[in-house]
């Protein structure tokens, strides 16, 4: 089981939208957040569940996020 921080953990609750983000694995997609100190994320999506996904980000660092953000598509991944 992987621990995840106490800022996962609010990102994950909090649903801004009732749009689920229709995103793959190793997509490289921006958010656009209203909860959070920063405009937007932008991120590859390394692991996918149906209401959550994991972003890597800036600096190898790993964040959950819930699916119901406002999300854009950057870049797909052609290899899947």
């Amino acid at each position: 089981m992987q621990k995840i921080s106490l800022n996962d953990f609010v990102r994950l609750s909090s649903k801004e939208t009732n749009k689920i983000c229709q995103v793959s694995l190793g997509d490289l997609v921006r958010l656009k957040v209203k909860n959070d100190a920063r405009k937007e994320i932008i991120g590859i999506v390394i692991q996918l569940f149906d209401d959550k996904m994991c972003l890597i980000g800036s600096k190898r660092r790993q964040e959950w996020w819930s699916r119901y953000v406002n999300c854009e598509i950057l870049t797909y991944n052609k290899s899947t």
